[in-house]
C-alpha cells in the first residue's frame, strides 16, 4: 500500500500533538490535483516544485489529516 492510500483510508493520521505548520490540508491538496498518486509526489501550490509526498509532510507543506479522510471513498 502506498503512503497516499494509507493516508486516504485513515491508516496514517496526525497525532493530536502534531504541529503541521501552515501547510495545505491533505483533502484540499487532493481536490486541487496537487497529489500525484502514480508517482507519490506533491506539487507545492505556490512554486510548482514537485517533491516526494513524505518530504512534503516532513517539511510541513502538506498537513496530515487528524481523522480518516473522505478521499478514501473517492479512491
Amino acid at each position: 500500500m502506498s503512503l497516499i492510500a494509507a493516508i486516504a483510508f485513515g491508516y496514517v493520521i496526525a497525532p493530536e500533538d502534531w504541529d503541521d505548520g501552515d501547510g495545505i490540508d491533505f483533502e484540499d491538496a487532493w481536490s486541487l490535483g496537487l497529489i500525484d498518486t502514480k508517482n507519490n509526489t506533491f506539487k507545492e501550490p505556490v512554486t510548482g516544485v514537485l517533491m516526494p509526498l513524505d518530504a512534503a509532510i516532513r517539511q510541513k507543506f502538506l498537513k496530515l489529516p487528524r481523522k480518516p479522510t473522505k478521499v478514501g471513498y473517492m479512491w
